[in-house]
């Protein structure tokens, strides 16, 4: 685990591997060497600071090209209130708000569609 400080203090980076490992345990055999980089943290329901998740995303994104990178928030609270901002989508998502934090989903949900995504 690693932890980044700055403007998002807490804000937790989670290097998963999920290749071999994860797919022995469930019986799968994904692509060699197939990764992916779930980014971990409270979250936040401020939209200026999600500016901030998103620029870490990117700069994770630039430095590992050919992974993929999701979002995910650990905060029930947080994550509840943006699923009730999904009922007016279009609104957050016309103030710049990405669809991933619109539609975040906690770890375990993540890391379960990484699974089933191989």
């Amino acid at each position: 685990m690693f932890r980044a400080v700055g403007k998002i203090g807490g804000l937790v980076l989670v290097l998963l591997l999920l290749s071999a490992g994860m797919a022995a345990a469930a019986d799968q055999h994904p692509e060699e060497g197939k990764t992916a980089i779930l980014l971990a943290g409270f979250g936040t329901t401020v939209p200026s600071a999600v500016k901030a998740i998103v620029n870490i995303s990117d700069q994770v994104r630039k430095a590992y090209p050919n992974t993929e990178v999701r979002i995910t928030f650990t905060s029930n609270m947080v994550r509840s209130v943006w699923r009730k901002r999904r009922v007016e989508a279009d609104k957050w998502l016309n103030q710049g708000i990405p669809a991933e934090i619109l539609n975040v989903k906690n770890v375990t949900q993540c890391l379960g569609d990484l699974q089933e995504d191989g």
